[in-house]
């Protein structure tokens, strides 16, 4: 159980790790056989040497939940105790990856000389972390210590979209790993702690630009490129009124009165946006709300995730709006 985060209800590793079939579980020979001859055939995938999971299961994860699996199937096979970090710390305390994870499962091998990875896991030799989190049979990164982790191992706009998304303000309906938040006060204090460790400059650069306004993941990337391209930072969540309402934009530059607006595809499909309308209705709707915009003497431009990951197109889409950049681009 993973305590102090308020879960009550099984988690996703929990129902992937009850479909797991081990061989060292099977009776007979005959059993195995016909378990390795139903792999070859395609109904089951293998997760590592001796465990295997349905493939009707398999194909309907998505790539986050398929990394879940590959994490459950190393949990109960790797002897304990286990203590998961990086990126395997990070699925479970469900922070937003960007593109697909790591199909390795990470863990702490505790010992400070270095660590063995094989083929299908990841050990890290480096001290215990002195804080954990019991998840089950085995235990976590704390949030500080997985995010930090994380900064200073994978790229900065992965460990930002991460620290971003732990620093935002608890959203309604949030339960277990979802409700647990983080500060910038906590993060330095687990940098401090880690000292001296490689990686501590790249992980304190992500603590500075961290910003738990950003909106989504979407938000969080297009502010790292803009920042990479030299442009002015815009100020985020900012709110504009008329006779209609109040309306929030994600990026507001007050010099070149712009706002940027990121547009992700569940804008237009995901229930909690659409609230009932339909695609259409909302492309009307997305199309009003920019004219009550530009009707305040703003400029307007929105870009995909296609085009907040191309720092050229992304570049084109500030240029738009009257920006210039303030310094030489990264």
């Amino acid at each position: 159980m993973l305590h102090g985060i308020g879960m009550t209800s099984p988690t996703p590793l929990d129902l992937l790790s009850s479909q797991l079939v081990l061989v060292r579980e099977t009776l007979t020979p005959g059993e195995r056989r016909a378990l390795f001859r139903s792999a070859e055939r395609g109904r089951f995938v293998r997760l590592r040497p001796g465990v295997y999971l349905p493939a009707d299961i398999w194909s309907h994860l998505s790539a986050e939940d398929q990394y879940l699996a590959r994490i459950a199937a190393a949990v109960a096979v790797e002897p304990g105790p286990l203590i998961l970090s990086g990126l395997s710390a990070a699925a479970l305390w469900r922070l937003p990856f960007i593109g697909s994870p790591s199909i390795r499962p990470e863990i702490i091998s505790g010992t400070a000389n270095g660590g063995r990875s094989a083929g299908s896991i990841v050990r890290h030799g480096i001290d215990l972390p002195a804080s954990v989190v019991d998840f089950g049979p085995f235990a976590i990164t704390s949030l500080s210590r997985t995010l930090v982790d994380v900064a200073r191992t994978e790229s900065f706009e992965a460990a930002v979209a991460m620290t971003d998304f732990s620093l935002r303000l608890r959203q309604s309906g949030e339960t277990g790993p979802l409700a647990a938040r983080m500060t910038k006060e906590a993060l330095e204090e687990e940098l401090e702690a880690l000292l001296p460790t490689t990686g501590h400059a790249r992980a304190r650069a992500v603590r500075e630009f961290a910003n738990g306004l950003s909106g989504s993941v979407g938000e969080s990337v297009s502010r790292v490129n803009i920042h990479r391209l030299g442009f002015p930072p815009p100020e985020l969540q900012v709110v504009f009124t008329d006779e209609k309402g109040a309306m929030e934009v994600d990026f507001w530059w007050i010099d070149v009165r712009g706002i940027g607006e990121f547009d992700g595809e569940g804008k237009y499909i995901r229930t909690e946006y659409t609230h009932g309308r339909t695609t259409a209705q909302v492309v009307i709707d997305e199309k009003n709300r920019e004219n009550r915009l530009r009707a305040q003497d703003t400029t307007v431009s929105r870009w995909d995730w296609r085009e907040a990951r191309s720092r050229p197109a992304l570049r084109a889409k500030l240029l738009s709006l009257g920006l210039r950049p303030i310094r030489r681009a990264r």
